[in-house]
């Protein structure tokens, strides 16, 4: 008898291991504006810019999970709670280490221009491919989008409404 629970207790705790604990919550402030990376093809992908919402410190970039429940719009600063997990660790058990920061609540929403240093580019709307006018990629792009891209190819202007949220 001793035996059988033993093993049933065991078993209970390998399936409880396979779960992923989320840790602790923490608190941000999504800035006013995003910023971005140059991604595949050479074009920027839009980032968060995020500090911690208790003690400040510094605006850092970030890719953000589940973003869609800030319904985000610039000009506006949220506080959220998120947590660190892997990006579908079933799907993609090769990255099941690296975390991501996820969006568990919108605790918070302001109309606000969030102070953000002046070395970090800004998604810009309106802008070629939303290059930061300031960013010298952005002159090579122009120059040089055709023999990047294909004869075919022309300069995106990109709106609120057609950028991707993450």
């Amino acid at each position: 008898m001793k035996h059988k629970f033993f093993i049933i207790a065991l078993a209970v705790l390998a399936l409880m291991g396979c779960e992923y604990d989320r840790g602790q919550y923490m608190k941000f402030v999504v800035a006013s504006e995003q910023s971005y990376i140059i991604g595949e093809h050479g074009l920027p992908e839009v980032r968060y810019i995020m500090r911690n919402a208790d003690n400040g410190g510094e605006w850092k970039q970030y890719i953000l999970l589940n973003a869609t429940l800030l319904d985000y719009t610039p000009g506006y600063e949220y506080t959220i709670e998120a947590y660190e997990a892997p990006y579908k660790p079933d799907e993609f058990p090769e990255y099941k280490d690296v975390l991501w920061w996820t969006v568990d609540s919108v605790l918070d929403r302001v109309e606000a221009d969030s102070d953000i240093s002046n070395d970090m580019y800004i998604y810009t709307y309106g802008s070629p491919w939303g290059f930061d006018p300031r960013d010298p990629a952005l002159e090579y792009m122009l120059e040089h989008y055709k023999e990047i891209f294909g004869e075919e190819y022309d300069i995106f202007y990109p709106s609120l409404e057609s950028t991707p949220m993450h």
